[in-house]
């Protein structure tokens, strides 16, 4: 027993002294010039990482707050989701630059979302676009919990006479909760992929 636990250290050691000496050698690889311009540039990274990592969470809550509450009434009401759900998936189809920004629409609305924004226009059109390219992920995996969920679950809320927001909260979201992270999941990493950058 005694023995395995200093094979075990031994062997624990050498991986160590190599992955420092591995280090090491990169770093000595690398001229003082060059790690002077990344150090450099380390704060702006920070900095846009920050950024992006803002756009992505705002990009995903606001996606999955509409994906909820239209989501949940189109699965409730059956006129609304025949022509609801195949206008977004008709939407969905197509790429969301040319088809909800072509030139002459851009610079139709640019004055006006530059009245409301000033500064920040260029950030609420980058936003929108995320949003419009990464909404559909969460949106059709939420209604297609909600599609699942066995009728029971409606009978239980009527008897109870729950609230919309109590069938939200008690009900629909812990039902669909496997739904909902894995369009959540979809819906950051399409975003990470959408040309957002500063």
């Amino acid at each position: 027993m005694h023995n395995l636990r200093y094979v075990w250290a031994s062997t624990g050691f050498v991986v160590l002294a190599l992955i420092v000496y591995g280090s090491y050698s990169e770093i000595v690889r690398v001229s003082a010039r060059t790690w002077s311009t990344l150090i450099g540039e380390t704060p702006f990274l920070l900095e846009s990482l920050a950024y992006d990592y803002l756009r992505v969470a705002v990009i995903s809550l606001v996606s999955t707050a509409i994906a909820i509450f239209l989501g949940y009434y189109l699965a409730q009401h059956s006129r609304a989701e025949a022509v609801g759900v195949p206008l977004i998936q008709t939407l969905s189809a197509y790429p969301a630059p040319p088809t909800y920004f072509p030139p002459f629409l851009f610079l139709g609305v640019y004055p006006v979302v530059t009245y409301f924004f000033g500064p920040l226009t260029d950030e609420a059109f980058v936003l929108f676009l995320g949003f419009v390219s990464t909404f559909y992920y969460v949106f059709y995996s939420f209604w297609m919990g909600v599609k699942a969920m066995p009728a029971e679950y409606g009978e239980v809320m009527r008897n109870l006479n729950l609230s919309y927001f109590q069938r939200l909260r008690y009900v629909i979201i812990p039902s669909t909760l496997p739904y909902l992270v894995s369009g959540i999941s979809s819906t950051v990493n399409s975003a990470w992929g959408r040309p957002h950058d500063r």
